[in-house]
């Protein structure tokens, strides 16, 4: 059996994987109302409970009073615990939509899948997060496709404002393409390509991934960490088969430069040209 358990307390739990590098507190008053942020939670625990591996427990905390602008997850035994803190709820960007993705990008930590951050850990990238929460998580919650950009244009510019970066934008895409996987944080445009690319069922951007044949060879050894085993994974979208085959049709398709040539367009410029 799941379960889950909403709390707002007020003292912190120890950094497993955030959605941000640590920017240090930044004090802000909460601008949505403390019941709507607690029925979004509630929304939160019931359209997600099926995604949860049998037997793992779901704990949101809440933190209206700590002035950091961050979110993160962290797993001990069979317990998940997320945690939102009071400068990210109380940012100007945040409302309903926007929480609900962050929600959904702190679970793709623990149920997005490789690349994982590390061989022997437990946490998919942020990139992979990003992905997870676009294509796995925030369709549960019945958004047309006007609402979801708009949530995720929200959220990627929160990100922008802490880590002060240029403010992401629909109307471009971020044209860089690594020759190995950012195990980091990508960019925010990147961030907010991902997500889009999530909710299309396109592939990976490779601002942030590329694809390589030893996440193939390593994918059962690395999806069957303390408490999570290849049949628990059974019940999100795709299998590990469907996965194996995916990365293998990404593989064959990407391109394996690290910029674009004179005249090229790259995947994601010729996808936003027709879409946006």
């Amino acid at each position: 059996m799941n379960a889950f358990v909403l709390i707002f307390l007020l003292v912190t739990t120890g950094s497993q994987a955030a959605c941000l590098p640590d920017s240090g507190p930044t004090s802000k008053k909460i601008l949505m109302d403390v019941r709507d942020i607690e029925n979004a939670a509630l929304d939160f625990e019931a359209s997600v409970r099926s995604l949860l591996p049998s037997g793992i427990n779901l704990i949101v905390r809440l933190e209206p009073n700590s002035p950091r602008t961050n979110a993160e997850i962290s797993k001990s035994g069979n317990e998940l615990s997320l945690v939102v803190w009071g400068g990210m709820l109380g940012h100007p960007e945040m409302d309903r939509g926007t929480f609900l993705l962050l929600l959904c990008h702190e679970l793709g930590h623990a149920l997005g899948g490789p690349p994982l951050k590390s061989r022997n850990g437990w946490s998919s990238t942020e990139g992979q997060a990003d992905y997870y929460s676009g294509g796995s998580c925030f369709h549960l919650f019945e958004p047309n496709e006007e609402l979801f950009l708009y949530s995720a244009l929200k959220l990627t510019s929160i990100y922008a404002h802490v880590t002060r970066e240029v403010a992401p934008d629909l109307q471009r895409c971020d044209e860089v393409q690594v020759l190995r996987t950012n195990y980091g944080y990508p960019g925010v445009q990147c961030r907010l390509d991902t997500m889009i690319a999530g909710r299309r069922n396109l592939p990976r951007p490779r601002c942030w991934y590329f694809p390589q044949t030893d996440h193939r060879i390593n994918m059962q050894s690395e999806i069957k960490e303390e408490g999570f085993t290849t049949s628990d994974f059974e019940v999100q979208k795709f299998s590990i088969q469907d996965r194996i085959k995916k990365l293998d049709e990404e593989l064959r398709q990407s391109p394996h430069q690290e910029s674009i040539n004179d005249g090229q367009k790259s995947e994601c410029a010729a996808h936003y040209e027709t879409n946006h």
